[in-house]
């Protein structure tokens, strides 16, 4: 019998800090001044995406991607 087996890619782990005054739009414990959340996505892309999208609200993003970790704080804004 022949097995067919899907080929996974790692799952992306973030770590998405808020700026303060907007953390509670995302954050729905964030009465306790929570400003961080974590969230896995499927893809790069994904992670970019969503940042792209909430750009105005972020502080930081702290990502493990291929086993590496990752600060957005760390690359110069083009």
């Amino acid at each position: 019998m022949l097995y067919w087996i899907r080929q996974c890619q790692p799952m992306i782990l973030a770590r998405i800090e808020f700026k303060q005054e907007h953390a509670e739009k995302f954050i729905e414990s964030s009465g306790n001044n929570q400003t961080v959340i974590e969230q896995t996505f499927e893809s790069v892309d994904e992670l970019i995406e969503v940042l792209r999208e909430f750009e105005p609200f972020i502080k930081d993003c702290t990502a493990v991607v291929n086993g590496k970790m990752l600060q957005l704080s760390s690359f110069k804004a083009k």
